[in-house]
């Protein structure tokens, strides 16, 4: 599954998929393709519960706070107008940024824990991309 990853795990299922088109496939080799697809299916979504999503999860939590800290910072401390525009700023720019990857984590969960690979968004899938770099 690592050699693979998350991305290779979804190529595989796509192209176990496109074979399944295949009018000269038996029953048999159907069933077996299916079951194959499923296996990698299995594998993917335990890839994206994985302890990284957890640990990307955490330290996007934590950037919430940081931005939460320079805004509290920005308004109590002695700062000139320009450092407490900046500040205020950061702090927002901080809180969005940790509010959207906890937000594509969980649209990552939602539409990768399915069975079908169509479920398996293409925002959730550049997510993941950017989140493994």
């Amino acid at each position: 599954m690592k050699a693979l990853g998350f991305e290779g795990l979804t190529d595989k299922i796509r192209e176990l998929n496109n074979t399944l088109e295949n009018p000269n496939l038996t029953d048999s080799q159907r069933e077996q393709i299916k079951r194959l697809t499923g296996s990698y299916q299995d594998m993917r979504r335990d890839a994206a519960l994985s302890f990284s999503t957890l640990a990307d999860g955490w330290s996007s939590a934590k950037g919430i706070g940081s931005g939460i800290e320079s805004i509290t910072g920005a308004l109590e401390g002695n700062a000139n107008a320009w450092q407490a525009v900046t500040g205020i700023v950061d702090g927002f720019i901080q809180i969005y940024e940790g509010i959207s990857a906890i937000v594509g984590i969980i649209d990552m969960q939602s539409s990768c824990s399915t069975a079908s690979i169509s479920s398996c968004s293409p925002t959730a899938s550049a997510w993941w991309r950017r989140a493994t770099r």
